[in-house]
């Protein structure tokens, strides 16, 4: 068994209080919801706004020094993962605040990786929550 599935195992989500349906990947829940008659907007917007509720816990680890880096986060619209952007053009120093830089003497700051620590454990239940709720309105 591969890491990939050993992951999905882990975090199989439980449907609409119902121990008898388990759903053990969230793309795979996203397609079979299409196929219930869910609309890609509302998935959209479901994800939406669990990337909306994490995007304060990953600005809280965000280093500041102008505030530029934390104030560049931008969530992204997908019917089958939450997604937040950070870095870009207007912020090129991005990267090398989160990984480092060994040539400058810059330590990593993994700004990301702690606010994914913080966050997995509530966004599978959101993300549980979210399925239900769309679950209950077919």
């Amino acid at each position: 068994m591969g890491p990939d599935r050993e992951a999905r195992d882990r975090h199989g989500l439980t449907v609409a209080n119902r121990p008898d349906i388990q759903i053990t990947g969230v793309r795979e829940a996203a397609r079979d919801l299409e196929r219930l008659g869910v609309r890609v907007e509302d998935l959209k917007a479901a994800f939406g706004r669990i990337s909306a509720e994490a995007l304060p816990v990953y600005r809280g680890f965000t280093p500041v020094r102008t505030g530029r880096l934390r104030g560049n986060y931008r969530q992204g619209r997908t019917k089958n993962r939450a997604v937040l952007y950070v870095g870009g053009a207007s912020v090129p120093y991005a990267g090398p605040i989160q990984y480092g830089w060994a040539a400058r003497n810059i330590q990593g700051a993994h700004f990301i990786e702690k606010g994914d620590e913080a966050m997995g454990p509530r966004a599978v239940d959101a993300i549980e929550a979210e399925l239900n709720y769309l679950i209950t309105t077919i």
